[in-house]
C-alpha cells in the first residue's frame, strides 16, 4: 500500500435550494462555504426541511480524506483507508463508493455519519452540516500500526469527536524518516485553534489549508501574518535525507510545504525557499464545488509521488480541482478513471 488516508467517512446527501438564505431563515445555522457539526436529530430536521424547500440532487460517499484517497486510487495509486462506518445501509453504500481502496482498516458498527450538503442554485455556493459516526475513533490496533510502517504517505483530515486529534497524533507518531504526513485540517480541526493541532502541523510534510482556516487558527490581524505564523511551524518534517532523495519537490523547496487553496483565485505554496502561485483553471460550468479542495490535494500528492517539481505539482492540483466541479459528489471520478486509462 502506497497511501493510507484517515478521517470522517460520510454519506453525503446533496440538496439544491434557490438560495442558501432560506436555510438560515428557517433557523439552521448554515453559511456559504462553511461546515458545521451537530446531531443526527438536527440533520434529520434539516433534511425534512430541504425535502420541502429544495430537492435532493445526489447521494455520494464523502469525507475529505476519503475523497482525496478515492481520487488517488482512480489515478492508479495503491490506497487504503482507516476509519469507521455504521453497520447499516448507509455504511454499505459508503464502502461501495470507495472503489479501488483497501478498506480492511475500516471498523463497522453503530450508525453511519451523514453530511447534508446544501447548494444555492443562484450563486452555486454551498454549506455543509455533518452528523458524525457515533464511534468514529474506534479503529486502530496492531494491524493499523503494521500498515502504517509500510506506507509512503499518511493523509489525514478531520474527525468530529474530540478524541479524533489524539488518534491522529498517534498515527502520525508511527511514521519514520522518509514517510510523508499530508494534513488537511479543514474547518473542524482549524476551529479548535492552533495550540490544539500544533503537534500535527509540526509533523506535517504537506499542509493543505485555506485562508479561512488560517484565520481560525491564528486570529491574526492580517491574512499574511496568519499564514507566516502557521508556515513558521513547518520545515523539519521533510528535511531528512530519505525524503529529499525520494521526492524532488522537498529538495527544491528546502523542507515542508504549506499549500494555500484559494478557490477561483488559484493556489499558493509557501516553503523555506519559495512562494509560488498558480492560477485556477477556468470551467464552463460549476455543478458542485463540494470536494474541490480534496481533489486539489489528490492532484498535488499525485505530482509529489511522481517525482515532479513544484510548479508541475500545483498544475496537477488545480487541474484536478477544476475537473471535480463538473459533477455532484464523486461522480467526476468516472471521467478521471477514463482519462487515467487512456
Amino acid at each position: 500500500m502506497e497511501i493510507l488516508g484517515s478521517g470522517a467517512l460520510n454519506l453525503d446527501l446533496v440538496y439544491e435550494v434557490e438560495d442558501l438564505s432560506v436555510t438560515r431563515e428557517a433557523g439552521f445555522a448554515l453559511s456559504p462555504g462553511r461546515e458545521v457539526a451537530g446531531s443526527h436529530e438536527e440533520a434529520g430536521r434539516l433534511r425534512a426541511f430541504l425535502e420541502r424547500a429544495g430537492r435532493l440532487v445526489a447521494k455520494s460517499g464523502g469525507g475529505s480524506a476519503a475523497n482525496t484517497i478515492c481520487a488517488l486510487a482512480a489515478l492508479g495509486h495503491s490506497c487504503g483507508f482507516a476509519g469507521a462506518v455504521g453497520d447499516d445501509e448507509a455504511g454499505r453504500f459508503i464502502l461501495d463508493s470507495m472503489a479501488g481502496v483497501d478498506c480492511s482498516m475500516v471498523r463497522k458498527g453503530g450508525k453511519s455519519a451523514v453530511c447534508v450538503v446544501v447548494i444555492g442554485r443562484k450563486m452555486r455556493d454551498r454549506a455543509m452540516f455533518v452528523a458524525p459516526h457515533e464511534g468514529e475513533t474506534f479503529f486502530g490496533g496492531p494491524a493499523l500500526r503494521a500498515v502504517i510502517e509500510k506506507i509512503d504517505v499518511l493523509h489525514l483530515s478531520s474527525l468530529v469527536e474530540k478524541s479524533g486529534l489524539v488518534v491522529h497524533e498517534g498515527m502520525a507518531a508511527m511514521l519514520s524518516d522518509g514517510q510523508l504526513l499530508s494534513l488537511d485540517p479543514g474547518e473542524l480541526y482549524a476551529g479548535r485553534g492552533l495550540k490544539a493541532i500544533l503537534a500535527l502541523i509540526k509533523a506535517a510534510s504537506i499542509l493543505f489549508i485555506t485562508r479561512e482556516e488560517v484565520a481560525m487558527l491564528t486570529n491574526a490581524s492580517t491574512g499574511d501574518e496568519g499564514v507566516a505564523e502557521v508556515a513558521g511551524y513547518l520545515g523539519q518534517a521533510a528535511r531528512d535525507g530519505k525524503t529529499m532523495a525520494a521526492y524532488p519537490v522537498f529538495a527544491q523547496c528546502g523542507g515542508s510545504l504549506l499549500c494555500m487553496k484559494m478557490g477561483p483565485e488559484g493556489a499558493m505554496v509557501l516553503c523555506d525557499r519559495r512562494r509560488v502561485f498558480q492560477s485556477a483553471v477556468s470551467v464552463e460550468k460549476n455543478i458542485d464545488n463540494t470536494g474541490a479542495g480534496d481533489a486539489f490535494n489528490a492532484g498535488f500528492l499525485h505530482g509529489v509521488l511522481a517525482g515532479r517539481q513544484l510548479d508541475r505539482c500545483l498544475a496537477e492540483a488545480v487541474g484536478l480541482a477544476a475537473l471535480s466541479l463538473s459533477g455532484y459528489g464523486r461522480s467526476w471520478l468516472d471521467e478521471l478513471g477514463k482519462q487515467n486509462r487512456s
